[in-house]
This record gives C-alpha cells, structure tokens and sequence, in this order.
C-alpha cells in the first residue's frame, strides 16, 4: 500500500509493510468475527469476504476459524437455533450470531478447552456486543458443549 500525505509538501510517498508477527489468539477471534459480520451483511460466506482482503494477509488462526465457520455454516446455525429456547436466531443481533458462529467452530474443532472457548467467547461478547447477552452466549455454548462433546 502507497500513501502520501497532500498536507505536508515535503512528505514522500511511503510503503507501509504489514507485520509478519502472528496475532494474538484474542485477536485474531475478533478478526474472524469482523469478518463474518461484514459476510452476514452482504449475505454471502465469510471465506469470500477474507478473499476479498487476501488470504496470505489474515493470521493462520483467523482464516481457520473464517474457513471452518463457512463450510460448517449450516450445521452451526442449526445448533445455534436448536439451543435457543424461546429465541429466534433472526431476532440475535448479528455480532452475537458472529461470536457464535466463530465460538461453536472452535468448540467442535477440539483444539482449546471447552472453558478456554466459552470463556473467550463471553469476554469478547462483554467487548463487542451487548453485555447483557453474555449469559446468552455461555448458555449456548454451554448447552452445545455439553451435547456434541459428551458423547
């Protein structure tokens, strides 16, 4: 990427390099999520719009979560609205859907403690959505947990 700054006559045009340090496990949650909350609202998969902004240019762990929330949208959707006792899924905010979404992923792909997983997902609801959904979440994930992971 090329900038120039017009305001100072003296300013050249410089390239900004990206970092090639991976990012934090947190962050790169809350990248998968953005990215899934830009894909709800221009209704397609979330590994289109990490296309769009590059695959080599997204941490390892971000395009996993954005990879495995596509190809399992479906089947995580249904265990979002089969758990969500006297909820519509259509009435969640989306940023919650999205926090979900990445959450139960990560959940099922056995990678991170069921504790690690849940407790991640309600601090980020604590940060990024509605405070007050984060027993919403801890209850679903809990609930999912509980079903597919028991067995």
């Amino acid at each position: 990427m090329t900038q120039a700054v017009e305001s100072d006559p003296k300013a050249t045009s410089r390239t900004f390099k990206r970092s090639t340090k991976p990012l934090s496990r947190r962050d790169a949650r809350v990248s998968a999520i953005s990215i899934c909350y830009e894909a709800s609202m221009k209704n397609t998969l979330p590994i289109e719009i990490a296309r769009v902004i590059g695959l080599d240019s997204l941490d390892a762990m971000t395009v996993s979560l954005v990879q495995g929330v596509s190809d399992e949208l479906k089947a995580i959707n249904e265990m979002i609205a089969a758990h969500s006792v006297r909820w519509e899924t259509t009435r969640l905010p989306v940023v919650e859907l999205c926090i979900l979404q990445c959450a139960i992923f990560e959940l099922l792909g056995g990678e991170n403690t069921v504790g690690t997983v849940i407790n991640e997902a309600v601090e980020l609801t604590k940060h990024l959505a509605l405070p007050e959904s984060t027993n919403y979440i801890n209850g679903i994930l809990s609930a999912i947990a509980k079903e597919y992971l028991s067995k």
